[in-house]
């Protein structure tokens, strides 16, 4: 199967990968937002916070049709870190550190109920 090794730093962080049919991604994001005060809940517009976070996760299938959300990093990096990825064909996978199976009928009536919220705003 196809396997995302992830060295963090030159360190080994994870194997991911799905073995049956699915989703598996990498994303790093930089986020850059005003700074809230904790105590006075005002926000400072000249103070930023910046954050930087690597995520490994997935989509696999499960039980009775439903989906399988899947983590396997979910980390703040700083400057100067290093990501190696190198994609390989292997049968050795990390176990998630994560595993939330979705409720396909919460989901739908979830999606039903948007759809009820936008109808009323906006009409048929």
């Amino acid at each position: 199967m196809i396997v995302f090794e992830i060295k963090v730093n030159g360190e080994q962080a994870s194997n991911a990968g799905i073995d049956s049919k699915g989703v598996l991604n990498i994303i790093i994001t930089w986020v850059k937002k005003n700074q809230e005060k904790l105590i006075s809940n005002e926000v400072n517009k000249n103070q930023f916070e910046e954050e930087i976070t690597l995520n490994v996760g997935g989509l696999a299938s499960g039980t009775n049709d439903n989906r399988l959300n899947l983590n396997w990093i979910n980390r703040t990096l700083q400057v100067g870190d290093e990501i190696n990825i190198k994609i390989i064909e292997n049968s050795h996978i990390d176990e998630p550190t994560r595993k939330e199976e979705e409720n396909l009928n919460l989901i739908e009536q979830q999606e039903r109920q948007y759809y009820e919220q936008l109808k009323q705003k906006y009409g048929d």
